[in-house]
């Protein structure tokens, strides 16, 4: 059986890269938001978070279960800036954008065509040259 989220470090200490794949409960979300906490925990300076949701088919639709779930997370001192991938549902896109500025952090949803990288240089310009 295949995870159904996943969670990595993108740039060690720096950048969290999370997965969801197929379905998302939200005790699955209860359980990514406790392991990003302690990624967070583990980072170093402010880190961001990638948030990849391209092979996502469904997921809660409770904006305040949701958001209960997200400020495990979502409140840490370390997190700074967030950025979602593979938001091609409406729904998903709106979901997302509420819960981010209830939450009140910055973040951004990429298009199909804007790079991650490029996105993460905006965000933090030396974030590569550091980390190489």
């Amino acid at each position: 059986m295949q995870m159904e989220h996943q969670i990595s470090w993108y740039i060690e200490h720096r950048v969290i890269y999370t997965q969801f794949i197929n379905q998302l409960s939200l005790e699955q979300l209860e359980s990514m938001a406790r392991k990003a906490y302690d990624f967070l925990e583990q980072g170093e300076g402010q880190v961001h978070m990638i948030v990849d949701i391209g092979r996502l088919r469904s997921f809660p639709t409770n904006l305040i279960q949701v958001k209960k779930y997200s400020d495990i997370y979502t409140q840490h001192p370390k997190l700074s800036f967030m950025i979602f991938v593979g938001i091609e549902n409406q729904a998903a896109r709106f979901l997302t954008s509420a819960v981010m500025q209830l939450a009140g952090l910055n973040y951004q949803i990429l298009t199909p065509n804007e790079s991650l990288e490029a996105a993460l240089k905006r965000i933090e310009p030396n974030l590569f040259q550091n980390n190489a």
